[in-house]
């Protein structure tokens, strides 16, 4: 071709050129677009804290707790870093529970989420100077009623003893005062007077059927105890009031002995209650002189 045609081609290869260069351009400019996308698809919350996408599967950072003592303050609970398959129901935390005693078995306690009780314990007995039981107990003070519901004591000794307890001390000659169901022997109300004292049985009544409400309550240092039977209205006396010094502090609770001591006799139980009650006020007086009447107290 003739020369005055060169420019033309000149022309057209600058534009393809360019075009490619834009091209270039464009492909890096959507690159960095979508890089950008995807980190702030990763790290959206504050301070750089990574958030997860809806597409990936996490563990929330807090759960509603279904153990009321889990969290002090009643929220929820931190979620571990593996959750268990089920959450146990049992409320280790409110059961302080100790074995009394040489018991030829370690016994147990849980309560249950329900309000259920199971107490399993061993030893020779309540009785005599030492005693030899598992106990759960609360520290207390003052003038306290104490209920339970027990559902059932599956029989391994005429004699094996569950129910309810206020007991001076943990230690095994501790004074105490006592309402247990036994294994055939009814309803039995024990105590003891004295530290390292002789054992007092007050009565029992025969009366084994089950479920059983019983009660013990303390006005101050004397003792009462009742029963009743599920669905009753009323609380039907059986012994007391009888006086035992305690110390101003002592505990309450439940206990289980098998009266076997290499084996565990269990204690099935609901409705626990506690129930605080004022302390009754000293006896007043009155002396009477001649003149004007005064008041003093015993």
């Amino acid at each position: 071709p003739s020369r005055g045609w060169q420019p033309k081609y000149m022309i057209v290869g600058l534009v393809l050129i360019i075009g490619v260069m834009a091209g270039i351009v464009a492909t890096l400019l959507l690159s960095k677009s979508n890089d950008d996308d995807n980190v702030n698809e990763s790290y959206s919350g504050i301070q750089g804290e990574a958030t997860p996408s809806p597409s990936s599967s996490f563990v929330p950072s807090s759960i509603p707790s279904k153990n009321p003592s889990a969290s002090p303050s009643g929220g929820p609970s931190r979620a571990p870093s593996s959750l268990p398959s089920q959450i146990p129901s049992i409320l280790p935390s409110r059961v302080q529970s100790s074995d009394i005693g040489d018991v030829g078995v370690p016994g147990s306690a849980s309560e249950i989420s329900d309000g259920s009780w199971v107490v399993k314990g061993s030893g020779n007995d309540i009785w005599d100077r030492s005693d030899q039981f598992h106990y759960v107990h609360f520290a207390k003070t003052g003038s306290v009623v104490l209920e339970l519901l027990v559902e059932s004591f599956y029989t391994i000794h005429s004699w094996q003893k569950g129910g309810l307890m206020f007991r001076e001390s943990l230690d095994a000659n501790s004074k105490h005062y006592s309402l247990y169901v036994t294994g055939n022997q009814g309803i039995a109300n024990q105590m003891r007077g004295l530290t390292g004292g002789t054992s007092s049985n007050l009565d029992n009544s025969g009366l084994n059927a089950k479920p059983v409400w019983i009660q013990v309550s303390k006005s101050s240092n004397e003792f009462s105890t009742a029963y009743k039977y599920e669905g009753a209205t009323e609380w039907t006396p059986l012994w007391g009031p009888t006086n035992i010094g305690f110390s101003s502090d002592f505990y309450v609770g439940i206990v289980a002995h098998s009266h076997i001591n290499g084996r565990l006799a269990t204690l099935k139980a609901r409705e626990f209650n506690i129930i605080d009650m004022p302390t009754p006020e000293p006896q007043k007086c009155l002396m009477v002189t001649t003149g004007t009447p005064s008041e003093f107290s015993e």
